[in-house]
């Protein structure tokens, strides 16, 4: 994990207070930072929706598999002309929202960590 120390460089910046957290990245290309903030609202979507988190490790892997899973099952359907681009991106946010929470609950509940 970043700790305060690590948080500031030339490049990226995080400054947070009791109810916002800002983070500056600077020499962001403008597709990056859009796939960015799709992430972390669907991560955010995602949490209300489902409050609750497995305490085990397993199981969390298991939800980010399921979405990686979803993903290349979306990629296939693409490649044989019966999907779309749409999808396959959607599919592509929400596992990377899902592992940015496995992420963020590590050293949470049960398991080793």
């Amino acid at each position: 994990m970043i700790d305060a120390s690590q948080r500031d460089s030339n490049d990226v910046v995080v400054t947070s207070t009791t109810d916002t957290v800002t983070l500056t990245v600077k020499k962001l290309e403008p597709e990056v930072a859009t796939a960015i903030i799709l992430i972390l609202q669907e991560f955010r979507n995602a949490t209300k929706k489902h409050p609750v988190w497995p305490k085990c490790n397993i199981k969390r892997a298991a939800l980010v598999a399921e979405e990686a899973g979803e993903l290349i099952r979306e990629a296939n359907q693409l490649d044989e002309d019966k999907g779309s681009l749409l999808h396959l991106k959607m599919e592509a946010i929400q596992t990377a929202s899902t592992a940015l929470r496995m992420v963020t609950v590590l050293g949470e509940g049960g398991g080793n960590v």
